[in-house]
């Protein structure tokens, strides 16, 4: 079984390592990492659970800490990521090489840096850490007209070598003149795959619908479904995804309203599958006070329903990113605390599912913010080389 997933770097320096995780055991809180990093980040493991690198969507750190792809400058970095952008980066296993790694980069909307792109990143080899920039190995498609959503994943092939990587546009150009950031604009799904060939552009796929930066974009379990905290719409959207050939079904789009209970705000960020890919989660971006909650995936008119609420004195935001663990468990961070929460069992439906407010508390000197490690959904339970 591949075990790429098992150790997250993310926040400031903090980390955890799910090598003995499982259904009565925590994963180990770990430290020393030199990352530092308000909402994207990225890590990455070898088959059989080593840590290999991590990223912020700017610098790329070793398992030793030494920084591999430093930035060109304090304004132009390599990777051409933000570490404000959502979900800054998504790394890829090369299909064709076990030495080397894709890492895509998505930059913050607010304050691209030029020279702006819809996505970014390259290919890095951990033998020689040689990186080639991504437009060296691809002609991208034009973005005029086009903003980065800040929202990246990659879901693998239905084949188990290969992969989908998937972003999202919006119409206008505001916050690439101002500085100001894009507010509501029509979306596109734009997908690439990935295979031992490199890294081809497939297709753009409108959405119909306004999205907006802010709020993150999931793969299920299954390579079946993708689900977007639309923070635009005050909505979550789940589309059909055909990981076999990457198809994104827009017809078939269920879209989840955020309830108007009074005292909740009807903004989603986080957003995470169960285990079995039958029900989601997501949780409000809101100062103090947010609230969790779980859709049941099954019925035609999927209905949201509150399992937790939590409260948080100590940063911007009370919660931010889901993440689900190698473990089966669904992590949420705190802003600005030194603890994680879980939803310990997802795939139970009602109160069942048991959100826990302070699961697990990180070492002395880091700190937990919005982002967790943005991974790669539904690896294979055999290896992918």
């Amino acid at each position: 079984m591949s075990k790429i997933n098992q150790n997250w770097v993310f926040g400031k320096g903090a980390g955890l390592n799910f090598y003995n995780a499982n259904a009565t055991n925590p994963p180990t809180p770990t430290s020393g990492y030199l990352i530092n990093t308000f909402e994207g980040c990225a890590s990455i493991s070898d088959k059989n659970g080593h840590l290999l690198f991590y990223t912020d969507g700017v610098n790329v750190w070793d398992v030793n800490n030494v920084l591999r792809i430093p930035s060109l400058s304090p304004f132009i970095p390599a990777l051409l990521g933000d570490p404000s952008s959502t979900q800054s980066a998504i790394i890829v296993p090369d299909p064709g090489n076990s030495n080397q790694y894709y890492i895509f980069t998505i930059d913050g909307s607010s304050q691209p840096v030029p020279p702006f792109n819809h996505i970014n990143g390259g290919l890095l080899n951990i033998v020689s850490w040689v990186f080639t920039p991504l437009s060296s190995l691809i002609t991208l498609p034009s973005t005029i007209g086009f903003s980065p959503a800040e929202k990246v994943i990659a879901v693998q092939h239905k084949n188990c070598k290969d992969f989908w990587v998937i972003t999202i546009l919006q119409t206008g150009t505001d916050g690439l003149i101002s500085g100001s950031g894009v507010n509501n604009g029509q979306g596109t799904f734009r997908v690439f795959l990935v295979n031992s060939a490199g890294v081809q552009y497939v297709a753009d796929t409108s959405m119909n619908i306004p999205v907006r930066d802010i709020g993150y974009l999931k793969g299920s379990p299954n390579g079946h479904l993708l689900a977007l905290a639309n923070h635009a719409n005050k909505n979550v959207l789940v589309y059909p995804f055909d990981n076999a050939t990457g198809i994104i079904d827009i017809v078939g789009l269920k879209k989840i309203a955020l309830p108007t209970t009074k005292g909740v705000t009807r903004n989603a960020y986080g957003v995470e599958f169960s285990p079995n890919s039958t029900i989601l989660y997501y949780g409000t971006l809101s100062k103090g006070t947010a609230h969790i909650f779980q859709v049941d995936l099954l019925p035609t008119v999927p209905i949201s329903t509150l399992v937790g609420t939590i409260h948080n004195s100590g940063g911007r935001y009370a919660i931010g990113a889901f993440q689900l663990g190698v473990d089966r468990r669904i992590y949420f961070s705190k802003d600005a605390e030194k603890k994680l929460g879980a939803i310990l069992n997802p795939d139970i439906l009602g109160v069942g599912c048991t959100v826990t407010d302070n699961y697990i508390t990180l070492p002395q000197g880091t700190m937990c913010y919005l982002g967790l490690p943005n991974m790669i959904s539904n690896i294979c339970e055999i290896p992918c080389d």
